[in-house]
């Protein structure tokens, strides 16, 4: 996913060079400017990737949560991995290693990886998923509330939201192309298991 700017006619011009690794053009290669190869150069240990353990209707709004190693007793319910890690057993270690590899699909030498993704690429496909620009807010509903809520955010960073075949719906810095943070949601977490089978298809997506 690249950005690209726009002249004062509304026609595309060049790419933002603010996305690049290194903002002296031309681009490196072909992948220079893109907001996935610049998740690539992410530890995946700074990553923020947040998921929800309740429902609204247990819980509103529901308890957000890290998606972290350390959280694995609270997920390892709603992750349901089996045998993840093909070591015979099931237990919370499966759990953990599946929240690794979803956190950095390199984890462990990309052994979850097998032949069918590739464990240098975190960013899943970007597929049937439109991304679309937040900002601050900006318009007058005209009641109180939403009043409160927009001067509240009223310096908001601008981030470019998108959905990929990881699980995830992304938030990249609009400025920079950095990931600022994603966000898994419940109902997914039980699926997320299937990015590590041998036999992971487009049927799996």
């Amino acid at each position: 996913m690249k950005k690209y700017l726009i002249d004062e006619n509304g026609n595309v011009t060049d790419q933002d060079v603010n996305w690049y690794d290194d903002p002296a053009p031309p681009p490196d290669d072909e992948l220079e400017g893109d907001a996935a190869a610049r998740l690539n150069d992410q530890a995946a240990a700074s990553r923020t990737i947040w998921t929800s353990v309740t429902d609204w209707d247990t819980v509103s709004p529901p308890l957000r949560v890290e998606f972290v190693d350390t959280n694995v007793a609270s997920l390892d319910p709603l992750l349901l991995p089996g045998d993840f890690n093909e070591d015979t057993s099931t237990n919370q270690t499966d759990s953990t290693e599946l929240i690794n590899y979803i956190r950095d699909v390199g984890y462990n030498g990309g052994v979850y990886a097998w032949e069918t993704r590739d464990d240098t690429w975190k960013l899943g496909d970007i597929y049937h998923s439109t991304p679309v620009v937040v900002t601050a807010p900006v318009f007058d509903l005209g009641y109180l509330e939403y009043s409160d809520f927009q001067t509240a955010h009223a310096t908001r960073a601008p981030v470019v939201i998108t959905g990929a075949n990881d699980g995830m719906l992304h938030a990249f810095n609009d400025v920079n192309g950095v990931e600022e943070w994603a966000y898994i949601p419940k109902n997914c977490l039980e699926n997320l298991k299937s990015l590590g089978e041998i036999n992971y298809t487009l049927m799996n997506r």
